[in-house]
């Protein structure tokens, strides 16, 4: 069930990437009569545009974004990297078994430690849970976090398909340019902004878990 959620969330939200990547990428771009697309590099140095070159609209917000995909590219433009969106819906799952065996590993240490309280042998404490949770996340992104930076290069307005148009070839160019620490471009910045989420989410979720189990078993508490 939680895989064809998340299936559908993907289906459902790739559209909604796409116009994301594009408008944090967006740049002066020119593309040429013969329909090649580059960069037009703005600057007191600059080169002069060729006067074959056309300027290309940049977007004006989100819907304009939506619609100008829709129109030139089709349903094709839209889903971009959708196959990259697929696999990584295996995050998710994965960062919650690497929770869930740790979670295991420390209860069962303070287990042997003999604790008195039932009620405390079942549930993390709140420190335990902000580690724990934060190491998870740590983990999980940091195995899946190359396909987050090849999804946005297949993604990108201009982008080459001979490069970027699938998995494999992205992952060839991207190695093959740019080395292994080309897949990991920007994974700090990522880890600061995803990991206090989802501590905080985990938390929450080890709360409410605990009220639960008092319900259950009022007598152990």
């Amino acid at each position: 069930i939680a895989s064809s959620a998340g299936v559908a969330t993907a289906l459902l939200t790739n559209p909604i990437w796409v116009v994301k990547t594009r408008l944090q990428l967006q740049e002066s771009i020119s593309m040429s009569a013969a329909g090649h697309s580059k960069l037009a590099v703005k600057g007191p140095h600059s080169p002069p545009l060729s006067p074959n070159t056309t300027s290309l609209r940049p977007y004006r917000g989100f819907m304009d974004a939506l619609i100008t995909i829709g129109k030139s590219e089709g349903l094709k433009g839209l889903y971009q990297g959708i196959s990259v969106s697929l696999w990584l819906v295996s995050q998710g799952a994965l960062q919650f078994a690497i929770y869930e065996e740790m979670k295991a590993l420390t209860l069962a240490h303070r287990l042997a430690d003999t604790t008195p309280n039932a009620a405390a042998a079942m549930t993390l404490t709140t420190t335990e849970t902000l580690i724990t949770s934060s190491m998870s996340k740590l983990l999980a992104s940091t195995l899946t976090y190359p396909l987050q930076v090849i999804r946005t290069r297949m993604q990108k307005r201009d982008t080459d398909p001979t490069k970027y148009g699938t998995i494999l070839k992205s992952v060839t160019n991207m190695y093959a340019n740019e080395g292994f620490q080309g897949f990991y471009k920007g994974f700090t910045a990522n880890a600061l902004r995803v990991t206090p989420s989802a501590a905080i989410t985990f938390v929450v979720y080890e709360f409410v878990l605990s009220i639960f189990q008092r319900l259950e078993n009022p007598d152990s508490g």
